[in-house]
């Protein structure tokens, strides 16, 4: 009887599904710059925020960030990649 009950609870952990992987990415944010930052700027706080899509730097790595010396140009709301810092 319990093995028909535990098959109605289904998997107790949560994964996400293949099919959700789109909707994930679109769900998640990104690090994106304020402003329009140029190479040699220190980027501090006032500098970033967290957009979607979440193809870039995560948020939670924003104090990686600070700090940091712009290499290239970054415009304003462009998602900020690691390659693009110092």
């Amino acid at each position: 009887k319990l093995e028909g009950l535990y098959q109605l609870i289904g998997q107790t952990e949560k994964i996400p599904l293949e099919v959700e992987s789109a909707a994930r990415l679109h769900a998640r944010r990104s690090v994106v710059a304020v402003r329009d930052l140029t190479p040699g700027m220190e980027i501090g706080l006032k500098d970033i925020t967290w957009k979607r899509p979440g193809n870039g730097i995560s948020p939670r790595d924003y104090g990686r960030i600070i700090g940091k010396r712009v290499k290239v140009m970054i415009k304003k709301d462009e998602i900020i990649k690691w390659g693009s810092l110092e």
